[in-house]
């Protein structure tokens, strides 16, 4: 008799805090984003867009923007804040899968071995090389960690060594709108190049080592379009391939 009094009892009182949270969670108007027409002209063709206020890419962000974004987060919180026990209970059992210390299948070229490594509590991977497929005595190319120290977005991509292993060429992010910048490292001093080149899709080195060839979008449609010779060292860019079909784009690759 007394179990199942209890039993009822604890029945209620989950229904009570359940109908609390409904009750709550119904009280709350959903945020509506305010529509305010915008007409793009691409290729040819006219588009409104009523949401455009929204991507704002200046440093100084909009209040409002940022007002209504609080208020989506509010929202958010008080559907899912109940559940928060076991949403951590989820990450957990599926941040316990993953080897949060670990490297890369190392590959070869030239006189070394290229790798990165993951390390447990660090947001980045870090590039590494060595004269051995082991990766004894490794040398660091690149610690993303510390390049992304006091930035609010970091990413790199084509990650390119040079035939001779003397220069790093890769680009980097830091806009979270995939606008990447050419940027070369001397290996054998550890020093930056001042060559840069924006909006950088695509990258290959010329046997030599004296050249770079990049693909670059367009500004306007992130379309990648042409195909440009570096000149490692200047600001010498030669226009070699322009891909004018808008249905098409164009990048650089080895097949070597």
């Amino acid at each position: 008799m007394i179990k199942g009094l209890m039993s009822i009892v604890v029945v209620f009182i989950i229904i009570v805090i359940g109908n609390t949270v409904i009750v709550a969670q119904s009280n709350m108007k959903t945020p509506v984003a305010k529509k305010v027409p915008k007409v793009l002209k691409i290729h040819g063709y006219e588009i409104t867009d009523n949401y455009a206020w929204l991507r704002d890419r200046n440093d100084k962000k909009d209040p409002a923007i940022i007002e209504h974004l609080n208020a989506e987060n509010t929202y958010t919180e008080a559907y899912m804040g109940p559940h928060k026990g076991l949403t951590d209970t989820l990450y957990k059992e599926m941040l316990g899968r993953i080897k949060q210390n670990d490297l890369s299948v190392p590959y070869k070229l030239g006189n070394f071995w290229y790798f990165n490594r993951v390390e447990e509590g660090k947001q980045y991977p870090t590039y590494l090389r060595s004269k051995t497929r082991d990766g004894a005595n490794p040398e660091t190319l690149i610690d993303q960690n510390k390049m992304a120290e006091g930035l609010k977005y970091f990413a790199i991509s084509n990650f390119e060594p040079s035939d001779d292993g003397n220069l790093l060429a890769f680009a980097t992010d830091t806009t979270g709108y995939r606008q990447y910048t050419l940027q070369i490292k001397d290996l054998r001093t550890g020093q930056m190049l001042p060559d840069k080149i924006e909006r950088v899709t695509s990258i290959e080195w010329s046997p030599d080592g004296k050249y770079l060839l990049v693909g670059q979008e367009d500004a306007v449609s992130k379309r990648s379009d042409k195909v440009w010779r570096h000149s490692v060292g200047t600001n010498n860019n030669e226009l070699i391939f322009e891909e004018k079909d808008v249905y098409f784009n164009v990048g650089v690759e080895s097949v070597a």
